[in-house]
């Protein structure tokens, strides 16, 4: 059976040189904390060009607020916390609020829409998204882009519907 490798060992002695030379790092032990510093550096910058940093602060945003909100309806006697009383009360507050809610859906931000529900006070029974659409000026709906991209698209002048056409009054 193969031994434990002492935790004192660096990583190209513990790995192997093959492993270093694959990973195109240079482990030497003569460096010392240089070495670790420099291996953290490129985890993290590799870690946020693949996105996968993003999204773990995400799921770590999302998990403290689940854990934050569930102890709030544990205790009880908490109070409420305080929503932003224009999008509440709103119409067109709420209809920006189902806008950006289904923008998170399309693009399956999930940890980020389930922070922002919540705090948005819009629950999880939701209008569907071609009420939505229609409430926010579109006639036509396309399915290959968010309702957002959609607006933003017409109001700009650089959508595929020019000159106002598939806006509602």
């Amino acid at each position: 059976p193969p031994r434990p490798t002492p935790p004192h060992k660096s990583l190209s002695q513990r790995a192997g040189p093959a492993v270093a030379r694959q990973s195109g790092c240079n482990m030497s032990t003569g460096q010392g904390g240089r070495n670790v510093e420099e291996l953290k550096s490129l985890v993290v910058q590799t870690l946020e060009t693949n996105g996968v940093l993003g999204q773990i602060r995400a799921q770590l945003r999302a998990n403290v607020y689940k854990a934050i909100d569930c102890d709030e309806e544990q205790v009880g006697s908490a109070p409420a916390p305080v929503r932003p009383a224009k999008l509440t009360k709103s119409p067109v507050g709420k209809l920006m609020a189902e806008i950006v809610a289904e923008f998170f859906e399309f693009y399956q931000f999930r940890h980020s829409l389930s922070v922002f529900l919540p705090e948005s006070n819009l629950g999880k029974e939701r209008r569907s998204r071609a009420e939505v659409a229609f409430d926010a000026g579109l006639v036509r709906v396309r399915t290959d882009t968010s309702i957002l991209e959609q607006l933003v698209g017409l109001a700009s002048g650089s959508g595929s519907n020019k000159g106002g056409e598939g806006w509602h009054s």
